[in-house]
């Protein structure tokens, strides 16, 4: 890295870009004009979440969240009225973004403990859990979360649905045992943490 491909002749500069915590994003800029264009990401589907989201059940009040899970500031992903990400039985924990998406990394200042959560996807109809295809995920450590396989292999009942204002595809973890030791967020983004790679074209 970087590599060099060209376009109708125009040189893409493709390389991998750090985003915090261990995590890299595959990015290039391009030359269409007499100048190189502003980094853009290549997976748009791996970068940032368009709306992160926290809900407590005993408030019943949603907090945007969207900033603190993109940046790497320790321990800021938290609901203020719980102190917490997750806390009780029925908080919830919402990604989204408008396409669907396969895969999310979540760093914590604090790991969870004694808690177990579910994660859904909403139909059209009613929230439908599922198991991660890399394994259920209670946020009791740092993990790279694969939802399924790849986006192709995403539910095709899987729709967007309205939350708190905020319309997208959404994938939500919801606390069905309430936790010990409460999780607390520095990170969650599709940006993957194993070295990118860029597949070879003719």
């Amino acid at each position: 890295y970087p590599r060099v491909k060209y376009a109708s002749n125009a040189p893409y500069v493709i390389y991998r870009k750090d985003s915090g915590v261990n995590g890299h994003r595959l990015t290039y800029v391009d030359r269409t004009t007499g100048v190189f264009s502003a980094p853009q990401d290549i997976h748009a589907r791996r970068g940032l979440f368009t709306k992160v989201l926290l809900f407590a059940n005993s408030t019943g009040v949603y907090r945007d969240l969207t900033t603190a899970a993109g940046n790497t500031t320790s321990g800021d992903i938290l609901h203020t009225d719980t102190g917490a990400a997750l806390k009780s039985a029925g908080d919830a924990l919402y990604l989204g973004l408008s396409e669907k998406f396969s895969y999310a990394r979540a760093a914590l200042s604090v790991f969870g403990a004694g808690g177990m959560v579910a994660w859904q996807y909403f139909n059209g109809i009613a929230w439908v859990t599922f198991t991660p295809s890399n394994g259920a995920y209670n946020l009791e450590t740092d993990r790279d979360i694969q939802f399924w396989s790849g986006e192709s292999a995403a539910p095709v009942d899987w729709q967007k649905t309205a939350v708190s204002g905020n319309t997208h595809f959404f994938i939500r973890a919801v606390v069905v045992t309430p936790f010990t030791t409460n999780p607390i967020g520095t990170l969650l983004t599709g940006y993957r943490t194993t070295n990118a790679f860029i597949t070879e074209e003719g």
